[in-house]
């Protein structure tokens, strides 16, 4: 769902997955296991900022504790961030 091409679609799920990850115990095994971290890093070059928060938070839940997870995060977040270098110049 998070690739869905629909917007809304996009925001409702990652909004389902931040409650999963606060409230479900093995959500974040289940987000790892299913390549959540990278799909949600893909998400960051977005203009909504609520959008943005819920994301970030997600990240931020999956990377605590988990130090594969963070530099798996500033992995991929150095790659889109490469990736809007070369497309915006």
């Amino acid at each position: 769902m998070c690739s869905c091409p629909v917007e809304q679609v996009v925001f409702y799920a990652m909004s389902t997955l931040h409650n999963l990850l606060l409230h479900q115990d093995g959500a974040k095994m289940a987000v790892h296991l299913a390549g959540g971290l990278q799909k949600m890093v893909a998400l960051l070059p977005h203009n909504n900022v609520k959008f943005l928060a819920i994301t970030a938070d997600c990240l931020q839940i999956l990377a605590y504790g988990n130090q594969e997870s963070k530099v798996g995060c500033l992995n991929h977040c150095l790659s889109v961030l490469t990736l809007l270098g070369r497309t915006s110049g």
